[in-house]
């Protein structure tokens, strides 16, 4: 009985640190996420590019917004 519970011990804890690991894994690929995007769209604006379109290239495809940018008239001809 006893080791049986050391055993389920040993489970416990090897899920929790699996379970934190993956909320660590995905919380630090995020806020990357989002300074990559940052520096990009702030060397976008020194460049001359719409920095809407650098925004759109981060967003998932159902983003109204990047939607409806892409539609929109550009001014060149």
């Amino acid at each position: 009985m006893d080791n049986k519970l050391k055993a389920n011990n040993i489970v416990y804890i090897c899920v929790t640190i699996i379970v934190c690991f993956v909320i660590f894994s995905f919380t630090h690929y995020k806020i990357k996420d989002r300074e990559l995007m940052s520096q990009n769209i702030e060397k976008a604006i020194t460049k001359d590019v719409d920095p809407l379109a650098v925004r759109c290239s981060y967003a998932p495809n159902d983003d109204i917004i990047c939607i409806t940018h892409s539609f929109a008239p550009t001014g060149k001809k």
